[in-house]
């Protein structure tokens, strides 16, 4: 697996505002555990395409793994909002609010 997080690494290193090579390389950095990692992958991704949906809800899965109920949540919204036909961003959502006893929202 460190060889394809090098191969992200590298294609950045040539094209540092490719935010879905940057994604990409967050989703493979998450379920290896390395989360803060992850987390500053996400965040680069946005900070070049504020619009880029897929990022803020990935983001949103770092923080509810890392308990941070509240931060997933507005992530998740965000990414729904952002774009009303991602159905995994609606199923992120739903999950984390159901786990979190959240019913009024």
């Amino acid at each position: 697996m460190e060889s394809a997080v090098q191969a992200y690494i590298t294609a950045l290193q040539y094209n540092p505002d490719l935010y879905c090579v940057r994604s990409d390389l967050g989703n493979l950095l998450k379920a290896l555990g390395r989360l803060e990692e992850a987390k500053a992958c996400y965040l680069k991704a946005i900070e070049t395409c504020p619009g880029f949906a897929v990022a803020w809800s990935n983001l949103g899965c770092v923080f509810n793994a890392q308990g941070e109920i509240w931060l997933a949540i507005h992530h998740f919204e965000k990414a729904v909002t952002l774009d009303p036909n991602f159905l995994d961003a609606y199923i992120n959502l739903g999950n984390v609010l159901k786990e979190a006893r959240i019913f009024d929202r």
